[in-house]
């Protein structure tokens, strides 16, 4: 396998941080096993366009999920529990079975 970026570290690797990322192998009997952590990033390339909606900003970090402290110089998360409810129904969601597609 490789590199396996949760949500949170995705969010830092497009807003331009390098990020230590868990490296994954397969494993017997085990299906998966974390053998290291690799940096991610390391040039601080963003996936954000400057002149874009959120002027060069994660869009998750534009909407206040997450923020860079200045002062610890690491990632903070705002709203841990965002994507657990709907926004307009306030219903919990359940991402494993959220979309129901007829074949």
């Amino acid at each position: 396998m490789s590199f396996t970026a949760s949500a949170f570290e995705s969010f830092q690797l497009g807003a331009g941080h390098p990020t230590m990322v868990g490296t994954w192998m397969r494993s017997f009997p085990v299906p998966t096993k974390l053998t290291h952590y690799t940096l991610l990033n390391k040039k601080g390339v963003k996936a954000w366009a400057p002149d874009g909606p959120t002027q060069g900003r994660c869009i998750w970090e534009y909407h206040d999920l997450w923020r860079w402290s200045s002062t610890t110089d690491r990632p903070v998360i705002l709203r841990e529990n965002y994507f657990k409810r709907h926004p307009d129904t306030g219903k919990e969601v359940s991402h494993l079975f959220s979309e129901k597609r007829k074949f």
